[in-house]
């Protein structure tokens, strides 16, 4: 029977989300409840509502980064880094108010967030968890995460689990083809049960299912799922399973054989546009590979290693096992499978042949590697803290080149490895933990590296029976973020724009300079470039007078010079946008052109107002007024909302030529001409009201005739008892004023 399940928490229906896709942002895949049943169907025991733990480990890359962690629980943040929720943890920011992971809540290179917490089944959306659905964003640099679980049941634990390494939301497709399934199971037992996850980074993400590979979509596709949400079919994937999304998601599978205790498989599955005709595989000791053609003719592939090539034919449609049964499993080296035609294909490792040091990863293509990679999580074993190293990093290039691996990621190279071409090399860390380590080659060499247990490891515990990827550093990379500087408001006859600053940043996380770096920003229909306000390492550059726009970013991009190697270059520029809405916004590299684009979606939500401002002339109350005369206006605030306001600005705006301030029942804290503002009226519980009165004197100037003037109470940076910034929202009353009678 297939068992499928699909998540949906705490979703508020009325907040517009905003898509995020970058180098820096992270999703925690896996819902809690639903790794209970993925556990359940994969193994002979009754795992319902069994408790779940899960590791949730981030690696900081530089100094002075900032990251943002939301809870799905409450819903997502519309713009995660302006948070507005109290559970969203800021850590980095130097306020350990909004969450501290560090002393003086700073974040330097080289730390490790480790988040395990028992995440209680049945799952309760309103209980906060470090756990599946989450969502991450670092700022100031790279992270690298990863999210291993395990039930929480004696004798089980960490000797049945699985462990992904994470990418961020730039790295997911819209296409992914699933290698191995249910249908391989009597070539190896450790594909009886292969279930998926997929979840989503756009609200109304249309995923189309076909996971039994009949070619038909399977019952119930497609499934929509919103930012964050998830869905889970725990069994019946067979070869060539594929999900085709609207949006961008991320797609992770798990394997096991019910019939041997403990044997399970995690993998973290390449997009289809990511696959390539050439790939590299550092580890392959007790393990073989299983390679898949997705074309509809046959293709041949070599197969490399340190002591010669082999060549492989994999059937149209089909996966194949290396080395064909019943050949032994391999010994060490390193492999390279390369189509002899050029055709894409894909593949996995599956190391160890039973539930004893069972683990896996999936083949990364050539043009994914990277010279540097951050270990989101490699401890030696499963003590606290590792003291031996059961499990190690195994690391491969196709050149000769030296590995360089900085222990502790201060900028200083501790060690280094001689890598041959395609030798299986392992590295250890004399702490026995590599969590956190920078690995890197000085001479631009890509490598591969992964973690996982060593075939020499003992067969329980301390030993760890899961295994990842280390994702790869691409160099150089790009973020954008943005922040309201101004906040529009439309109050009668006046309106304010919204004015936006986008912040970019151009990293290069190499150990080479990257010289005349240019980035390219265009602006989407509704944001408005503001002359003159772009900024370059801090310093402002001229706008573009010889393109058909001011904006120095966009018609080819702007060269921001050079990058030094570990080095960063920081933009910045405001926008104007007239109404609420989502805009889309995108920033890419145009030379070197190999880094990720990242865009962001503005996201300027209609926001419902918890407060009300009403003005009124209460003398004169015909409105006409003559020179001299003292008028009065009352002000009547009303809390609307069902949470007390602990935060009360006001602003009482007017025209300095034709008034002037008397007096106020409550005395306003700064007078100057044209405006009076209260700093904080006070409390004001819910659906009770504020009334306010404040006297002006008419000009005895007045030019002759009758002129119509408009007085504004503008009320801005309200907060609640959550606090929580509430909605602008303004009152304006016109008074004609009567000058002398032309003669």
């Amino acid at each position: 029977m297939i068992m499928i399940g699909l998540l949906i928490g705490l979703w508020v229906a009325s907040q517009v989300y905003a898509t995020h896709t970058d180098a820096f942002t992270f999703f925690i895949p896996y819902p809690a409840d639903q790794l209970d049943d993925q556990f359940d169907a994969a193994q002979s025991a009754n795992f319902i509502n069994e408790d779940i733990v899960t590791t949730i480990s981030i690696s900081v890359l530089r100094d002075g980064s900032v990251i943002y962690y939301d809870h799905w629980e409450d819903g997502l943040e519309s713009n995660i880094v302006a948070p507005i929720q109290s559970s969203t943890q800021v850590w980095g920011d130097g306020d350990p108010s909004n969450g501290s992971v560090t002393a003086g809540d700073v974040l330097s290179a080289g730390d490790i967030i480790t988040l395990q917490n028992i995440v209680v089944l049945p799952r309760d959306s309103n209980v906060l968890f470090f756990d599946g659905g989450d969502k991450l964003t670092s700022v100031g640099g790279a992270v690298a995460a990863t999210l291993a679980a395990w039930p929480n049941r004696a004798g089980v634990g960490i000797l049945f689990a699985g462990a992904w390494e994470l990418y961020p939301t730039s790295r997911w497709g819209q296409t992914y083809i699933i290698p191995v399934g249910e249908d391989l199971s009597g070539l190896r037992g450790g594909f009886t049960t292969v279930g998926v996850n997929i979840q989503a980074v756009a609200d109304g993400t249309s995923v189309q299912l076909d996971l039994d590979a009949d070619g038909s979509p399977d019952p119930g596709s497609p499934v929509v799922l919103n930012e964050g949400q998830q869905f889970t079919q725990v069994n019946g994937v067979n070869v060539g399973a594929q999900v085709q999304a609207s949006a961008p998601v991320q797609v992770h599978i798990f394997t096991g054989n019910p019939a041997s205790t403990y044997e399970a498989r995690a993998y973290t599955i390449l997009p289809r546009s990511q696959w390539g005709d050439d790939y590299l595989a550092p580890r392959s000791s007790d393990g073989d590979y299983w390679l898949y053609n997705p074309d509809s003719t046959d293709l041949v592939v070599s197969a490399q290693t340190v002591v010669g090539t082999t060549a492989i034919t994999i059937p149209a449609n089909s996966t194949v096992r290396y080395p064909p049964p019943p050949a032994p499993l391999l010994t060490s080296t390193g492999m390279r499978f390369t189509s002899t035609d050029g055709r894409p294909f894909y593949g996995m490792a599956a190391l160890d042949q039973d539930q004893n040091q069972d683990w896996g990863y999936a083949l990364l293509p050539m043009n994914n590697l990277a010279s540097q990679a951050l270990v989101g999580w490699a401890p030696g074993n499963n003590n606290s803290p590792p003291d031996g190293d059961q499990s190690q990093i195994y690391v491969t290039a196709v050149t000769t080149t030296t590995v360089f691996v900085d222990y502790n990621n201060d900028g200083t190279g501790d060690n280094s490895f001689l890598v041959s071409p395609l030798a299986e090399v392992p590295i250890a860390d004399p702490d026995h933990d590599l969590t956190g380590a920078r690995l890197y080659t000085t001479d631009g060499t890509p490598f591969i590296a992964v973690w996982g247990q060593d075939q020499g490891a003992p067969n329980a515990l301390p030993s760890i029976d899961v295994g990842t990827n280390i994702v790869p550093l691409v160099a150089p990379s790009i973020q954008k973020t943005y922040s309201l500087v101004q906040e529009g408001y439309s109050c009668g006859t006046v309106t304010r724009e919204h004015i936006l600053r986008f912040q970019l940043w151009a990293y290069n996380d190499s150990a080479n300079a990257i010289p005349n770096a240019v980035i390219s920003d265009t602006l989407r229909a509704g944001l408005t470039y503001v002359p003159g306000s772009t900024t370059v390492g801090g310093s402002p550059i001229p706008d573009d007078s010889l393109g058909s726009t001011l904006f120095p970013l966009d018609e080819g991009g702007y060269n921001i010079g050079n990058i030094p190697g570990m080095g960063l270059v920081p933009v910045t520029y405001d926008a104007v946008v007239q109404t609420s809405g989502v805009y889309g916004n995108r920033v890419e590299f145009v030379s070197p052109a190999t880094a990720d684009p990242a865009e962001v979606d503005v996201s300027l939500p209609l926001r419902v107002a918890g407060y009300e401002v009403a003005k009124t002339l209460i003398d004169p109350s015909n409105g006409v007024v003559s020179s001299g005369q003292v008028i009065t206006f009352g002000l009547t605030i009303t809390n609307t909302g069902n949470v007390t306001i602990t935060q009360l600005p006001l602003r009482d705006e007017f025209d300095e030529n034709y008034l002037t301030f008397r007096s106020a029942s409550i005395p306003p804290a700064v007078t100057a001409p044209g405006v009076i503002t209260w700093t904080n009226l006070g409390t004001l519980p819910s659906t009770t009201t504020l009334n306010l009165l404040v006297s002006f004197t008419v000009s005895d100037t007045l030019p002759a005739g009758t002129i119509t003037t408009t007085n504004l109470a503008l009320s801005e940076g309200v907060q609640d008892s959550n606090s929580r910034t509430q909605a602008i929202l303004c009152s304006e009353a016109s008074i004609n004023l009567t000058g002398p009678t032309p003669t």
